[in-house]
């Protein structure tokens, strides 16, 4: 509602809205708006852009835009929507042709707003208007249609008005009859929300009719169960039925929930005591063999079960572990029927809704389930029925059973854990698990097994972190027993290399339990075993890419999670433990042919590097150095082919650099800073050129860069802010500048961003006092200094860079802290000319001053050309002459044959940019006078981008462009 719509008294035409200022008199409305929606009736009007419509209703209805406007205004606009919907209607009846869907569900939905009173709802009933538009409606059979015409319903009986003239016309039946023929998932989900709300609200107002609504429901049942007898039940049947069902199902389901207007279920007891739901659906049990009906009569037969148990303890609050509340029998006698009557995905969707209806009723029962003195949660029962095509896959494949010592693998950790699944399950739940077993056996596939994982990630939400924990150890225990299997019978391999998204999957939920549940060494003993598994998985077999990959990344959680015996008790003498085989593995995947493994391998180097740089373990980092996986990573950072491999590679080096054993051998090993700098000023890709800029300001502030090399990497990181192609390069350098400008003010005596009252100085070597007039003096030479090294003008350039507003923003934002301690110590263009006495005066026509690139003016390279490993160095400065004889030699093509790799990146030459030094003045002029109006200005003009005008403009230039609008999905 930007920009508020307001109007005089309305006329009978909406074609005689006339537009006025609204700042001029509040009566009147926004005459942009009016136009547009005077231009969505123009039948000839296409919109292709339907994106249109939802922001316009956005700016139209949302909360958040009636909350800037008075109640007067609000008002005003309602009645122009009121008016406007009235003049819609009649374009529409006088059309042949039915409605644009588009536009129809943007009616629908002004709809919805404008009858939340139910004052507008009765005046536009008293014009008949919402039987002609059901007519319009029905002209129309697309889904969003459909949809939004369920919702205006379901409000229309949030109000007395509505619920009457709902009770009073038939049209909830179209609605049913919508809702059971529709497949469109949106619109039986917001179906069912209409009949759950409308059986509540009528059932407190009007018994009658809710019980004929129930009496329409439930048709479909009776005629079914004839046809079935009858032996005349056909396909047609058949969707009629599992429709109905399904209704039913997710009617009974809202009204157990959270969200039913009542909490006693009184259309639940109507459904089981007076239509006797029960009995209907035992009847159809007892008739169909079709697997999909059973699994929703079950489903259904279980809610009935819930709502008994939750009338049972209705207005309890959840009770201690030593009470006692036996959950029904029903549910489990369900589960044990339903075990080999129905398939595996409907016995699956049957446990998964099961646990789900639990937990929207669980706050009003006990908190255990007992039938005997032993504490029982009803989520270990479902979880542990959830999971056996899980624990069938390996039965099939390898025949372990991670209840026995049929693996060989027994020990007191996997006895600890079957004793404590075993005192957790309750005796009916193995009942259905065994009877489950046998038929899963019988009708063996993988994809159950799957299936079942999916289910379980699906379900997350609703276990407990004991639940995941107990799922978290059988999954553990089975990688283990097969890793022990494929010892002994390699050729077992191949059945999960033929079907790998199986152990693929299993792989990821374990890692989806230690992220989503929060899982640390200290919760499970068996997490100490994940980078067990994980090894001797990987160790000499051969597996597809993406178990490789998975395998990995769940190494490098157990990793960051300190997942092994000596780094969770801080052992460093374990020469054979896993901590101490896992480098090898990594040295040789680096090397993998597929780059999704060489970049997860990365991955989990520097969760390495990150553990090395957090632990005292020195012969853990000795370990990483004696396998050269430092150095490695640095040379895949240069020559992988693959850019996203690059970027993690030089990713993984930010840590790197952290270590002092690891960055010696950097800098000792290769003409690192040379490296870093080629991958910034010469690297093709933007993600990697992006994280070398980071690495630079990383090298800076836990490392140093040698004096007669910093002007080197001026030039480049001037080059990265002022030159570079992509924003996100550009805000990374930045920082580096900003801990430039913090380093020069920490040696001008600043500490923790103020100055203390007394100082050392270096060049008088003695304690001094901080006056202001001295503070002001230091920063003045700090000016200076940032200036001569062309800080200042990387930062004059971004604050007015027009193209790209995160590096303006971001330079705003850093350089803020700077000028308000500039400010703060009234360091003025005075003060600059105070304290400041150049030994060659500057002429005052120039503002600035060029400095050439290092690789150009031959300024310190003599230095930089020291290395130990090149014998030229690549970047040296070079003359057009050595240029040409270079070309001229013979062993050029011979060199570019060795050296030219395929999996090796090719740099192309690209000028530096060159660096300015901006005098001070012109710094201060710019930061002083026009930064906060600049940043205000560029976020009006965001607002402005995004808002309710500029959507207004672009929806009149599509109307006055509709010729053009053809070409436009092109």
């Amino acid at each position: 509602m930007s920009g508020s719509l307001v109007m005089q008294k309305p006329p009978v035409s909406s074609k005689n809205v006339v537009v006025i200022d609204l700042e001029s008199r509040r009566e009147e409305i926004n005459p942009k708006l009016a136009k547009v929606l005077k231009k969505l009736l123009d039948p000839k009007f296409k919109l292709y852009n339907k994106d249109y419509l939802n922001l316009l209703l956005t700016h139209l209805t949302s909360k958040e835009q009636e909350s800037k406007f008075t109640p007067q205004q609000i008002e005003t606009h309602k009645k122009f929507l009121t008016i406007w919907l009235k003049g819609y209607i009649v374009q529409c009846e006088r059309l042949q042709e039915p409605p644009n869907a588009s536009l129809l569900t943007f009616v629908l939905n002004i709809t919805r707003y404008l009858c939340e009173s139910e004052q507008i709802f009765v005046h536009l009933n008293s014009d008949d208007i919402f039987e002609r538009l059901v007519k319009i409606i029905k002209k129309v059979s697309q889904p969003t249609v459909t949809g939004a015409f369920i919702k205006l319903f379901g409000d229309f009986v949030e109000h007395k008005s509505g619920l009457q003239w709902m009770i009073s016309t038939n049209h909830w039946e179209l609605l049913v009859d919508i809702i059971l023929n529709n497949e469109t998932v949106f619109v039986y989900k917001e179906g069912n929300k209409f009949v759950a709300k409308m059986l509540e609200k009528s059932h407190s107002f009007n018994v009658p009719f809710c019980k004929n609504v129930i009496q329409h429901i439930l048709v479909p049942l009776d005629e079914c169960y004839k046809a079935i007898v009858d032996h005349s039940f056909n396909e047609s049947h058949e969707k009629w039925l599992i429709s109905t069902l399904r209704l039913i199902s997710e009617i009974l389901y809202i009204l157990l929930g959270p969200e039913a207007a009542s909490t006693d279920s009184a259309v639940i007891a109507v459904l089981v005591e007076t239509f006797q739901l029960n009995k209907r659906l035992k009847e159809i049990l007892a008739v169909t063999t079709h697997s999909v009906i059973k699994g929703w009569v079950y489903r259904t037969v279980i809610y009935l079960s819930l709502y008994e148990l939750k009338i049972k303890f209705i207005g309890n609050q959840r009770a201690g572990s030593h009470q006692k509340a036996e959950i029904s029998p029903v549910v489990f006698n369900v589960l044990y029927d339903a075990a080999n009557e129905i398939s595996v995905p409907c016995m699956l969707l049957l446990l998964f809704t099961t646990l789900n209806c639990w937990n929207t009723i669980k706050a009003s029962l006990p908190a255990t389930l007992l039938a005997n003195p032993k504490v029982v949660s009803f989520e270990d029962q479902l979880l542990a029925i959830q999971l056996m095509p899980m624990y069938t896959v390996f039965v099939k494949t390898i025949g372990f059973n991670v209840y026995t010592s049929d693996s060989g693998n027994q020990d007191s950790f996997r006895y600890s854990f079957i004793s404590k699944l075993v005192d957790r399950i309750y005796p009916k739940t193995i009942r259905v698990k065994y009877k489950w077993q046998n038929y899963l056996l019988e009708n063996y596939s993988i994809t159950n097994g799957i299936l079942a994982l999916k289910y379980f990630i699906h379900s997350k939400q609703l276990y407990y972190k004991e639940n995941a924990i107990l799922a978290f150890q059988m999954m553990i225990y089975l990688i283990e027993d097969l890793n022990t299997c494929l010892k002994e019978k390699p050729e077992l391999q191949l059945q999960f290399i033929n079907e790998p998204d199986y152990l693929d999957l299993h792989l990821k939920v374990i890692a989806m339990i230690i992220d989503e549940f929060q899982l640390t060494w200290q919760d499970t003993v068996e997490s100490l075993c994940v980078l067990y598994i994980v090894y001797h998985l990987l160790n000499g077999l051969i597996w597809p890419t993406k178990i490789v990959v998975t395998a990995l990344k769940l190494a490098e959680k157990g990793i960051s999670k300190y997942m092994t015996c000596d780094l969770a008790l801080l052992i460093d003498d374990a020469e054979n433990s896993i901590t101490h085989l896992l480098p090898a593995l990594l040295r040789v995947k680096l090397h993998d042919g597929a780059w999704e493994v060489r970049d997860s391998t990365i991955e989990l180097l520097q969760s390495l590097f990150m553990t090395a740089i957090n632990t005292k373990f020195t012969s853990y980092k000795k370990l990483l150095l004696e396998n050269d996986l430092p150095c490695s990573v640095l040379r895949m950072a240069t020559d992988d082919g693959n850019p996203f491999v690059r970027a993690s590679a030089v990713r993984c080096v930010q840590k790197a650099i952290e270590i002092p054993e690891f960055w010696e051998a950097l800098t000792n090993s290769f003409n690192f800073y040379d490296i870093v700098l080629r991958i910034l000023q010469y690297e093709t890709e933007g993600i990697v050129r992006c994280e070398a800029a980071t690495l630079v300001d990383c090298i800076f502030t836990h490392q140093s860069i040698p004096q007669d090399l910093m002007n080197r990497f001026y030039d480049v990181m001037n080059h990265a802010v002022v030159a570079d192609l992509h924003w996100e390069v550009r805000v990374k350098a930045l920082k580096f500048w900003k801990n430039i400008i913090d380093e020069h003010l920490t040696q001008q005596g600043m500490i923790d961003g103020s100055f203390p009252s007394v100082t050392f100085s270096k060049e008088l070597k003695k304690i001094v006092t901080l006056s202001d007039l001295e503070v002001e003096k230091r920063l003045v030479r700090v000016l200076n200094e940032l200036s001569q090294i062309g800080c200042l003008s990387v930062f004059y350039e971004a604050l007015q860079d027009d193209c790209d507003i995160e590096v303006s923003k971001t330079a705003t934002n850093t350089i803020k802290e700077f000028v308000d301690l500039l400010k703060n110590h009234q360091v003025t263009v005075q003060s600059l000319q105070k304290h400041t006495a150049p030994t060659t005066p500057v002429s005052p026509m120039i503002e600035k001053v060029v400095f050439p690139p290092v690789a150009v003016a031959q300024i310190e390279v003599d230095d930089f050309m020291m290395s130990t490993v090149p014998s030229t160095p690549q970047y040296a400065p070079i003359s057009d002459s050595i240029l040409e004889d270079i070309l001229d030699t013979r062993d050029l093509n011979l060199l570019e044959t060795v050296f030219n790799k395929l999996d090796e990146p090719s740099f192309n030459n690209i000028d530096i940019k060159k660096r300015q030094a901006l005098k001070p003045e012109l710094f201060l002029n710019l930061v002083y006078t026009d930064l906060e109006r600049r940043l205000v200005e560029k976020s009006q003009w965001r607002e402005q981008t995004d808002g309710f005008q500029s959507l207004l403009d672009d929806i009149l230039k599509e109307y006055d462009n509709v010729d053009v609008n053809s070409m436009d999905c092109y």
